[in-house]
């Protein structure tokens, strides 16, 4: 396999396990990823048997993720008026730009403080 198939196989297991991308999505991801030796049409299935392995996975998965219990503690922070995004981004700069997208949306004439946290597992 070469080097350009093995990037977009890794980078579609990452959007698909990381929950948060549709198959459409991801297609799309591929088609910004394409380059002249790559597979394309086993990149565009290897999507929807990557869907199907997590979809296996996760009937042994527990009742509440930890996953889910994140997303519960950026929804009681915005609850209670800090403002968060979850997912912002796969990169820093990513997240840079969602986070001035929603600062851009946030309604005026109130306060913001903005930080950016990053982590990598």
């Amino acid at each position: 396999m070469n080097e350009v198939n093995q990037y977009i196989l890794d980078t579609i297991k990452t959007h698909v396990w990381g929950g948060f991308d549709t198959r459409d999505e991801i297609q799309r991801v591929i088609s910004d990823l394409l380059e002249e030796d790559a597979d394309e049409r086993m990149l565009r299935e290897f999507v929807s048997i990557e869907f199907k392995k997590k979809f296996e996975a996760e009937k042994h998965w527990p009742q509440v993720t930890d996953v889910d219990r994140l997303e519960s503690v950026f929804q009681a922070l915005n609850r209670n008026g800090i403002h968060c995004l979850h997912n912002a981004g796969y990169t820093i700069s990513d997240g840079h730009d969602d986070s001035i997208e929603e600062l851009m949306a946030y309604p005026k004439g109130h306060s913001l403080a903005i930080t950016s946290i990053m982590v990598k597992i």
